[in-house]
């Protein structure tokens, strides 16, 4: 479902990307926008903390 691509899109953001937080938030809340209904803005948030634990303790960044 939806909370599994947010999920999804938050770790390529912040793993792949390598993007802080608050742009990795910007880009998450555009894509959100088209949701029907869109998530609320703290499942987002949550989404996003989880993903940024994961990426920092993986290192998943390409070249790594």
């Amino acid at each position: 479902g939806r909370d599994s691509r947010a999920y999804k899109l938050a770790c390529w953001l912040t793993c792949d990307c390598g993007l802080p937080d608050a742009e990795a938030l910007t880009v998450l809340e555009t894509w959100n926008e088209r949701n029907d209904p869109p998530m609320a803005g703290g499942e987002l948030r949550d989404i996003l903390d989880h993903a940024a634990k994961y990426a920092k303790g993986r290192n998943l960044k390409r070249g790594a």
